[in-house]
């Protein structure tokens, strides 16, 4: 789902939805949990389906703007990858 789809439908109750930076993103892996590394409390069903995956982040890697940073909730992991990847959108 894009992210003007879920500011559309009004997703969680709120309509300001954007791409975090890789700083806001790594706050909600969850390094004591795996597959996936974020608090239940926070993929609960009903208004969050985080996939034990990779998601990017808006931050643009300093070496290489063809690359992004991401972070893997697999188990938190956080790197760089090419923004041709497909990877997750939070």
């Amino acid at each position: 789902m894009k992210i003007t789809d879920l500011n559309t439908a009004n997703f969680a109750g709120h309509n300001d939805w954007r791409l975090p930076n890789v700083n806001e993103l790594q706050t909600l892996a969850d390094y004591g949990r795996f597959f996936p590394a974020i608090d239940p409390a926070c993929n609960n069903g009903v208004d969050s389906f985080t996939q034990s995956s990779v998601y990017w982040s808006s931050t643009t890697f300093a070496f290489g703007t063809s690359n992004a940073w991401f972070v893997s909730f697999f188990n938190g992991f956080v790197s760089a990858s090419n923004k041709s990847n497909d990877f997750f959108f939070v």
